[in-house]
């Protein structure tokens, strides 16, 4: 922006100014309060443009914006929107420049409109857009100046250069990143975003803590030794009653008078098997009971249950002991 055009135009804007205020206070019968702050406004809006005159830009734009404060006209806007677009805040003097158009409506005259016009376009080239991803309600601050709270609810428009963006979690400490606005730019920067995890990862996860809370022997196929060893155990005390019975016929016969030659051999025999396998029995049953003991308590691999189970079958012949078992 031309400086001496630009204080010329200030100098148009105080006349408006000081011309407007009082013809509405004039339209209708006013309190001296009233009266008191139209002049209140108007000391500040001559302030502001003897301070513009004297190149402190960022004093005059606070005697408009006091001026402003006071009595609301939409005149002063234009005055304030030149003390922007000469501090290099570009995207304030964009968006006052458009509310000087909108709230002055019809009563802003052509040449000035087309002014007006010309600039906003030269500033839209000076501006970027930036949304700013981060938990929600996190407060967002650019340059000192905040903006809301997360989510936003639109981009914010920012003047082109360094800017300096802090994010004030709900719960932490602020965090501050420096960008590079350039014109036309639309940035998205995340700043404090706490990495969600994947549901397959939260899956596997969850199904880690669950292991880590199983006892050792689930998951792995243990009621077959059980039941193999209950089966044997059994089988021993059957096949070492039986012995026993066997060895009391034996004794019976040899008190005999007479005593049956063949069938206290036979007697004999039953009684043998009988005590072999009935031992037998008792070392298998030692033997998986100790592995079942095993596998209920020590980790190790799961066992696919369509494999099957544990069996074991005992058979008994004449002078002979089956044994048949799988695993």
């Amino acid at each position: 922006m031309n400086a001496g055009r630009s204080l010329r135009r200030l100098v148009c804007a105080t006349l408006v100014c000081a011309t407007t205020l009082p013809n509405v206070a004039g339209a209708a019968p006013v309190d001296p309060k009233s009266k008191k702050a139209m002049e209140e406004a108007s000391t500040h809006f001559r302030r502001g443009v003897k301070l513009f005159e004297e190149n402190d830009a960022a004093a005059a734009l606070a005697e408009f914006k006091r001026a402003y404060d006071i009595a609301p006209n939409w005149s002063v806007l234009y005055s304030i929107a030149g003390c922007y677009y000469q501090l290099g805040d570009y995207a304030h003097a964009l968006t006052t420049y458009e509310r000087y158009l909108k709230d002055g409506g019809a009563d802003v005259p052509a040449k000035k409109k087309a002014e007006v016009q010309k600039e906003l376009d030269e500033l839209r080239t000076r501006v970027g857009k930036l949304t700013v991803r981060t938990s929600k309600g996190a407060e967002v601050l650019v340059d000192d100046e905040s903006l809301g709270t997360a989510p936003m609810a639109a981009p914010a428009l920012l003047s082109a250069g360094r800017r300096k963006v802090t994010v004030r979690p709900v719960d932490g400490p602020p965090i501050n990143k420096m960008i590079d606005v350039v014109g036309g730019d639309e940035l998205t920067v995340e700043i404090g975003m706490k990495p969600a995890k994947s549901v397959g990862a939260a899956d596997k996860e969850r199904d880690k803590d669950a292991d880590r809370a199983k006892p050792a022997s689930e998951g792995r196929l243990i009621w077959p030794w059980w039941a193999a060893t209950g089966a044997t155990a059994a089988a021993t005390a059957v096949f070492g009653v039986l012995a026993i019975k066997s060895s009391k016929d034996v004794t019976n016969l040899r008190a005999a008078p007479d005593p049956d030659a063949g069938a206290l051999s036979s007697a004999h025999d039953r009684t043998k098997n009988f005590g072999l396998v009935a031992d037998i029995c008792g070392v298998v049953t030692l033997g998986l009971g100790a592995y079942a003991i095993y596998v209920t308590v020590a980790p190790g691999p799961k066992i696919d249950l369509k494999k099957g189970a544990a069996s074991v079958q005992v058979g008994v012949g004449p002078g002979t002991v089956t044994l048949v078992g799988s695993f």
